[in-house]
C-alpha cells in the first residue's frame, strides 16, 4: 500500500523558541512541513534553570537521536547537598541517588540543541512575536492569519503556541476556544548568574540552604560559563505582584527578604546587581481546558498548556515528548486537524494530568518558618539521605520499582507512539512508502 507524503508541505508557524516549539519544529520537519519560529527575544537565550529529562522525555530524545548529544552537555553537577545556614551538611547525594541525575543540562543549552538541529531546515525569526490570530473560513482553506509586532501579515496551515505559563499568544485566541485555569502553588522563584568565587562551598553540588520564615536559597554550578546558578524561593499565599516589578526593584526585595540569611546570602547579594539574566516568578499550574481551537488549526503545547512548575521536576521531559506526540497526529491525520486534535488530547492529556499532581504537603513542607522547624526538617533530610545513599537500597529500589509499576502502571511507564512512518524522504516520498 502505497502512503501518501504525509505533510504535503503545509506550513506551520511555531510562537517560542526555547524547548516545546524547536522540538516541535524537529519533527515537523521530518514530516514534510514547512515550519517557521518566532522568538520575541533578539537571540537564543543561554543559561536558565538545569533541567533534565527522564522516562518518556528520555525516550523522546532517543528518538530524536540527541541522547549523546545532551549527555555531552551535562551540566559536571556531581551531585545534591543540603545544608543549615552555617554550610554544615546534612544530606549529600551523589548523582543517580537523589535530585541529581545524569541527564543536567541547562535550559539555554538544550534550547540550543534544538536549534542547532533546526536553524537549517526551518524559518527562525528572533525579536518578533505575534500581535494578533484569525482562523479563516473553511472557504479560504483553512488558514490561520497572523499579525506580527513587525507589521508583517501571513497565513499558515497551522498555529502552535509554545511559550511560557503565562503566554501572550494564548491570550489571543478567544477564552470559548482556551479557557485556561491558574493554580497557584504559593511560592515564588528566582534565579540568576552569579560568579565562583575562591570561598565559594560545595561548587560542584546542588546546593541547598533552608533558612526560617519559609524561605531557602540554592546555588548550582554553571561550569562552562565558570558562574553559578544562583536561586531563591520563599513562600506566600498569594502573589504580591513582585513579578511585575523591574528586575531592579525585584534585586531589592531579594535583598530586603534574605538579608539574615548568613555567608551564602552574603556571597549571593554582592553579586546579584551585576547579574543581567534574573528570572522572577510566582509558581502557578496552567490547567487548559482545551489544547487545540475547534477547529484543529491553532494548538498549545508545553507550558502555556500545562506548566506544572519545578515542583513536579518534568517540565521539561513533558514538553519535548508533548511536542512529538503533537507533531505525530498532525502529520498522521493531514487532512483531517480536528482528528488529530481528539488524538493529542486523547493520548497526552492522562499523562499531564498524572504529572501535576503534587504529592500532599508540597511545598509547604519543605519550607519552615520557625529555627526549629528547619532543624527538624534537616535532620529528616539526614535520615532521607541515609536511606537512599545505602548501596542495598540503591541495589533493591530497581525492583522494587519494576514490581510496583506491574501492579500499579502509571502514564510515565508507558511507550510513545510509533509514527516513523510518516517520516519523509528527500524526494518527499514516506520513509515507509511501500509496505
Amino acid at each position: 500500500m502505497s502512503i501518501p507524503a504525509a505533510a504535503e508541505k503545509k506550513s506551520v508557524l511555531i510562537s517560542g523558541g526555547s524547548i516545546a516549539g524547536p522540538a516541535c519544529a524537529f519533527w515537523l520537519n521530518k514530516y514534510g512541513f514547512k515550519t517557521t519560529v518566532v522568538e520575541r527575544w533578539p537571540e537564543l537565550r543561554p543559561g536558565g534553570q538545569s533541567i533534565d529529562v527522564a522516562h518518556y522525555g528520555l525516550e523522546a530524545i532517543k528518538r530524536m537521536n540527541l541522547q549523546s548529544e545532551l549527555e555531552a552537555r551535562f551540566t559536571g553537577e556531581k551531585g545534591t547537598t543540603i545544608t543549615d545556614l552555617h554550610n554544615v551538611p546534612y544530606m549529600s547525594l551523589p548523582v543517580g541517588h537523589g535530585p541529581t541525575n545524569e541527564t543536567e543540562i541547562l535550559r539555554g543549552d538544550f534550547a540550543d540543541m534544538l536549534y542547532q538541529q533546526t536553524k537549517q531546515t526551518t524559518d527562525w525569526r528572533f525579536g518578533d512575536y505575534v500581535t494578533s490570530i484569525q482562523e479563516a473560513e473553511e472557504g479560504q482553506q483553512g488558514k490561520v492569519k497572523v499579525g506580527f509586532k513587525s507589521g508583517k501579515e501571513e497565513e499558515y496551515d497551522y498555529l502552535i503556541i509554545a511559550e511560557g505559563a503565562r503566554s501572550w499568544t494564548r491570550k489571543l485566541v478567544t477564552k470559548e476556544e482556551a479557557e485556561v485555569k491558574y493554580k497557584p502553588i504559593g511560592c515564588y522563584i528566582a534565579y540568576f548568574s552569579i560568579p565562583f568565587t575562591p570561598s565559594t562551598p560545595y561548587q560542584d553540588q546542588w546546593h541547598i540552604i533552608n533558612l526560617p520564615h519559609q524561605r531557602a536559597i540554592y546555588f548550582r554550578p554553571d561550569f562552562k560559563n565558570q558562574t553559578q546558578r544562583a536561586g531563591v524561593m520563599f513562600m506566600t499565599p498569594e502573589s504580591k505582584g513582585y513579578e511585575k516589578l523591574s528586575a531592579t526593584e525585584q534585586k531589592e526585595i531579594i535583598k530586603d527578604i534574605y538579608k539574615d540569611g548568613g555567608e551564602n546570602a552574603k556571597r549571593m547579594l554582592e553579586h546579584i546587581d551585576q547579574s543581567d539574566d534574573l528570572y522572577f516568578e510566582y509558581l502557578v499550574q496552567v490547567h487548559a481546558d482545551r489544547w487545540s481551537t475547534k477547529s484543529g488549526r491553532i494548538y498549545v503545547v508545553g507550558d502555556s498548556a500545562w506548566c506544572g512548575t519545578p515542583m513536579i521536576g518534568m517540565g521539561c521531559s513533558l514538553s519535548v515528548a508533548g511536542a512529538y506526540i503533537l507533531s505525530g497526529e498532525l502529520a498522521k491525520h493531514i487532512n483531517d486537524p480536528k482528528k488529530a486534535a481528539e488524538e493529542y488530547e486523547r493520548l497526552w492529556r492522562p499523562t499531564v494530568t498524572e504529572a501535576q499532581k503534587l504529592p500532599p504537603g508540597i511545598p509547604r513542607i519543605l519550607f519552615q518558618e520557625s529555627d526549629w522547624g528547619v532543624k527538624v526538617y534537616l535532620n529528616i533530610m539526614t535520615v532521607a539521605g541515609w536511606i537512599f545513599g545505602s548501596r542495598i537500597v540503591q541495589y533493591i529500589i530497581p525492583y522494587l520499582s519494576s514490581g510496583w509499576t506491574k501492579m500499579f502502571p502509571s502514564e510515565e511507564s508507558k511507550m510513545l507512539p510509533e509514527y516513523g512512518e510518516y517520516i519523509v524522504n528527500g524526494d518527499g516520498t514516506n520513509k515507509d512508502a511501500d509496505r
